[in-house]
């Protein structure tokens, strides 16, 4: 600590030793400012703890004719036992912050496997609108070609035909078959196909086979 004495008279009148004095107000105040923050801040953040030593200091100074001029925490030496509280509470907050990082990665973790799982619901979800939307349509063109009769109807009876015929074809080409069992109105679809065929009433180019 410097200081320098103003007002003799105060110095002089008031107090009968101004050193004493000055080192009553340090260990004083110094108890004081200590107690208003945490012992690790002590350590860290000396420098604000010595502006707010030196503004005390001067405020009580002043009273008695001293002048503060500069004071500085220099050192701050621990007993044993304080020491080994300092160091539990230091492992205590970083087992405290690894948990919090620890929680906050399950959480995330949680959160992305949540939004995989909504984007996989979306997409099935779209599959079967799609497939709902071509059964739809399929269905409406078939009621329009029923509602049309004629030459419209015929096709659709050929196309159905042609269908069959090219799913029992892909049956017997099969490195497997052995023995193939034809359901009873299988014969029907070769029929209705010869039938639209000869009637010459199949629209250009829908023969195919």
């Amino acid at each position: 600590v410097v200081y320098r004495i103003e007002h003799p008279d105060s110095a002089v009148f008031r107090v009968n030793s101004i050193e004493g004095l000055v080192v009553g107000l340090v260990q004083s105040l110094v108890r004081s400012e200590l107690g208003k923050v945490e012992l690790d801040q002590v350590q860290s953040d000396r420098g604000s703890l010595n502006v707010a030593l030196l503004e005390a200091l001067e405020d009580a100074g002043r009273t008695y004719g001293v002048k503060i001029s500069r004071s500085e925490i220099i050192d701050v030496r621990l007993n044993e036992t304080t020491q080994k509280a300092m160091a539990e509470v230091l492992a205590a907050e970083r087992l405290r912050r690894a948990a919090i990082t620890r929680a906050e990665g399950e959480r995330r973790a949680t959160e992305l496997a949540a939004d995989a799982k909504l984007y996989e619901a979306q997409k099935e979800a779209q599959a079967i609108t799609a497939i709902a939307t071509a059964n739809a349509d399929a269905n409406r063109i078939i009621a329009e070609s029923l509602a049309g009769g004629g030459a419209a109807a015929r096709a659709l009876t050929f196309q159905t035909a042609r269908m069959q015929v090219d799913a029992l074809e892909r049956l017997s080409g099969s490195a497997n078959a052995k023995l193939i069992m034809l359901p009873g109105g299988a014969s029907n679809a070769f029929l209705d196909a010869a039938a639209v065929i000869a009637a010459g009433e199949l629209p250009a180019g829908g023969a195919g086979k």
